[in-house]
């Protein structure tokens, strides 16, 4: 597993990977590697030496570098999901490339059930939230320099997983392929009745916050004097269909512990 689009794919089909890059980054999205998987370095530049000794039959990923997938295939095939297309279908294409691989490795009845999971756990948040009308959400990661957010929208999975869940985005700006877009904070005035709900990577993330705090154009947001914010717990926001699941439950949650959320 490449990187970290194909590890939890591999996972929620039951194959657990041999070898998986950047391997300490999975506990903090919430993923758990079983501890045989073995390290194999950074996803665009992985130790190929040990990749050769391990001699593994495929390579999964979701990304295309020319220069890395030459190297790779003197070892082994290369599958690559063409997930982020950049049309607004993201979750489509998460789930159609996870069961074109599927299909590949003989896995379609692991592939189906764990698509039967996770669209009962689509209706069960759509259906817990159904009852309220909650307001626009922006969905932003913390930037370092305490000016700026990315903000996620259209052509991330999360945007898809908005809509099945009768949700709004707040942010209907123009978006990169990832779905994402590095913003100034002032430009989250744009919708004055919105809720802001951040991303929280843990101790990284306290740091973040308190240099937005001291910004003048924070302080004088109107989700920030009306204290409209609240943060989720880490997820891979440029993930595969396992990333729907988990971001469902996490945002669902989070939403329902805000009473005083009404649009």
């Amino acid at each position: 597993a490449i990187d970290k689009v194909a590890a939890p794919t591999l996972l929620a089909l039951g194959m657990p990977p041999i070898a998986a890059g950047a391997i300490q980054a999975y506990a903090r999205l919430g993923i758990a590697m079983p501890r045989s998987v073995i390290e194999i370095g950074v996803p665009v530049e992985p130790n190929l030496e040990l990749l050769q000794s391990i001699n593994p039959d495929l390579f999964l990923t979701h990304f295309d570098v020319p220069r890395a997938r030459a190297r790779l295939d003197r070892i082994a095939p290369t599958f690559t999901m063409k997930i982020y297309q950049g049309d607004g279908h993201t979750l489509e294409h998460a789930r159609s490339e996870m069961l074109r691989f599927a299909r590949m490795v003989e896995k379609q009845d692991a592939a189906s059930s764990y698509f039967g999971r996770v669209d009962a756990t689509l209706e069960e948040c759509r259906t817990a939230l159904r009852d309220r009308q909650f307001r626009p959400i922006y969905l932003v990661q913390l930037g370092s320099n305490g000016r700026n957010v990315t903000v996620f929208g259209n052509n991330s999975i999360m945007q898809n997983v908005f809509d099945r869940l009768g949700l709004h985005n707040a942010w209907t700006g123009p978006m990169g392929l990832y779905g994402q877009r590095n913003i100034g904070v002032e430009e989250l005035a744009q919708n004055r009745d919105a809720r802001l709900i951040y991303i929280d990577y843990d101790d990284d993330t306290t740091g973040l916050l308190a240099r937005l705090t001291a910004s003048p154009f924070w302080s004088h947001l109107p989700f920030v004097t009306a204290n409209r914010i609240s943060s989720i717990p880490a997820f891979d926001v440029y993930g595969g269909y396992p990333t729907v699941e988990r971001f469902a439950r996490l945002l669902t949650a989070g939403l329902l512990s805000q009473a005083d959320d009404h649009a």
